[in-house]
């Protein structure tokens, strides 16, 4: 993540989700800023999580929307990918 400029990473924090019937998943969160002071907590956050099914593997996809870094202020959507998914 950047904030102004500044390189930041994030820890989720307060996670619920619920599978839904159409078998999306919906996920509340909030993102805990580890390098800025206080280490502000920011949310929460409502997603819909879609699971991909990979040979040997399986992906949690959703969408999240912001720029890349150095990139131009502009709409924007980011594809975020989970990996790792214990089963």
């Amino acid at each position: 993540m950047a904030f102004g400029g500044i390189q930041t990473s994030a820890t989720f924090v307060n996670k619920k989700y619920s599978l839904q019937p159409d078998c999306s998943i919906q996920v509340t969160f909030s993102l805990k800023i580890n390098e800025l002071p206080g280490n502000p907590v920011i949310g929460p956050f409502a997603r819909i999580m879609v699971p991909v099914f990979k040979p040997g593997s399986l992906e949690l996809h959703m969408i999240w929307q912001g720029n890349a870094l150095g990139a131009p202020t502009a709409a924007a959507v980011d594809s975020g990918v989970a990996y790792r998914i214990s089963m």
